[in-house]
């Protein structure tokens, strides 16, 4: 379950790089580390597998997009 706090950095984070690229590495490192806590996952914070880096901008995108109402 993403709570209060990580939906509030997950669109944060999105606002970024709404693009679809990260502007800086630190950016992209917040990103794979927010991903990696929500899925509890182990990606590196230094990747540059494209196909995981889109798979981690496709959650948070969601994620940050997401309806709050139920």
């Amino acid at each position: 379950m993403v709570t209060d706090i990580q939906k509030q950095k997950a669109k944060d984070l999105y606002r970024l790089c709404q693009n679809g690229k990260a502007p800086n590495m630190q950016v992209k490192s917040e990103l794979i580390t927010l991903y990696n806590d929500i899925y509890k996952t182990k990606y590196k914070t230094t990747t540059n597998c494209g196909s995981c880096v889109s798979t981690v901008f496709k959650a948070i995108k969601t994620i940050a997009l997401k309806d709050n109402t139920k």
